[in-house]
């Protein structure tokens, strides 16, 4: 906005230049010239079409309510030389990453009738075959940690006439315990530190504990043990490292449990 005269407040109301200019006056603009006739009956179809509105962008899909099992499947991280997929008996082996360090061992049958697996080398502590998944067991899914101990390769005899696959998990997608967690059989998880207590319940089977797992693989404190049905607490250790469940059963670990007392079902 400027301010002008009243002469020229007026000539600019009425749509003509201000006097100072020089420019012409504005002529009215001429009235286009009438184009072709239009289509009656292309006009009718655009007055039954609906209008176009933009449309609103789509929300993103809701995140899962809960992750798949991390030990389903092996990572897609794993080399071709640590992980096997067959079926039927069979002597296999698997080359570790590194002999100087631990390696987890993942074993997974689809059946468990007529079916059982030895861990041939590394021996147990007598130099025999370690049955990790036994003949008559309902368990078709192990998971064993291995200590480091300068062999090359881990060494397995399949005894099933179903399919099966195994591998070595690499360290960095062992799960860490963010909230309840409940699997069954044996397991290994990775908790973040802090004296936080964890509410232990095992559903059915036999024999239970909750060890740590030392970082070369070796059993450290125990942390809960029970038999058969049974609801304990336990007690995270303040330094931030691997726990390892030892089962047969259904279980279930909750980190934001109380205190409670240990109960057995009747």
């Amino acid at each position: 906005m400027i301010a002008v005269c009243a002469a020229d407040a007026v000539r600019l109301a009425e749509g003509m230049p201000s006097i100072e200019t020089g420019l012409r006056e504005r002529r009215p603009a001429p009235h286009p010239r009438p184009g072709p006739s239009p289509n009656p009956a292309a006009a009718a179809r655009a007055k039954r079409r609906p209008e176009r509105r933009p449309s609103a962008a789509l929300p993103s899909p809701a995140s899962p309510l809960a992750s798949p099992d991390p030990y389903e499947t092996w990572p897609g991280n794993t080399g071709t030389r640590q992980r096997w997929e067959s079926h039927g008996a069979r002597g296999v082996q698997l080359v570790r990453t590194d002999p100087r360090t631990p390696a987890l061992l993942v074993v997974h049958l689809k059946r468990a009738a007529d079916s059982w697996v030895e861990l041939t080398s590394p021996p147990d502590g007598n130099g025999r075959p370690r049955k990790i998944l036994t003949h008559g067991s309902p368990l078709t899914r192990a998971i064993v940690p291995g200590e480091a101990d300068g062999r090359d390769a881990i060494r397995l005899q399949m005894n099933t006439k179903g399919g099966w696959r195994i591998w070595l998990h690499p360290p960095e997608e062992i799960p860490l315990l963010e909230g309840e967690l409940g699997s069954t059989g044996s397991y290994v998880l990775r908790h973040p530190g802090g004296r936080v207590p964890l509410l232990i319940t095992q559903h059915d089977g036999t024999a239970f504990s909750l060890h740590v797992l030392r970082s070369n693989f070796t059993l450290g404190a125990l942390l809960c043990q029970g038999n058969g049905p049974f609801t304990a607490p336990a007690i995270a250790p303040r330094k931030a490292g691997l726990l390892y469940v030892q089962s047969r059963g259904s279980w279930s670990i909750n980190p934001s449990g109380g205190v409670h007392k240990a109960h057995a079902s009747p």
